[in-house]
Parts: C-alpha cells; structure tokens; sequence
C-alpha cells in the first residue's frame, strides 16, 4: 500500500503579497514549512522573476531537445 502525505499549506512566513507562492487565502502553496531561522524565506521570488526564470529553463530544455520535461512538468504554461 502507497503511503501519502497530507500537505498542509502554512501562513505566508514574510507576509510579501507578491510571492508567487502566496495564494489567495495568504498561504504558502510551494513550502511545507515556513519557519526558518534567519526569519527570511530564501524561496521567496515575485510572479516575475519567476516567469522570468522558467522562461530560461523553458529556452534551455529545448535546446538540448528535451520537450518531454516541458511537457511532464508543465513548464509551458
């Protein structure tokens, strides 16, 4: 039998409205825990710099012809 884990999302840890991750109700929808002891979520990144950065990885997996990662992780979006 396939054990799973329940994930619950937990409060946005920098209060930042334009995290990417933050999601409509101020909950982290990328992190499993937002307690961090420098007190600053090294993940966080707004909406842009992260379509900015797929964008990259998106022009990168193309080039090396690997279309079916785009695919499976849904990078094109």
């Amino acid at each position: 039998m396939k054990k799973t884990l329940d994930f619950i999302p937990q409060p946005c840890c920098m209060k930042q409205e334009d995290c990417f991750a933050r999601g409509p109700t101020g909950l982290c929808s990328a992190l499993e825990s937002t307690e961090f002891p420098c007190g600053r979520c090294p993940f966080y990144k707004t909406a842009d710099q992260r379509a900015r950065e797929l964008e990259g990885k998106v022009a990168y997996l193309m080039r090396i012809e690997r279309v079916d990662l785009i695919m499976k992780y849904e990078l094109n979006r």
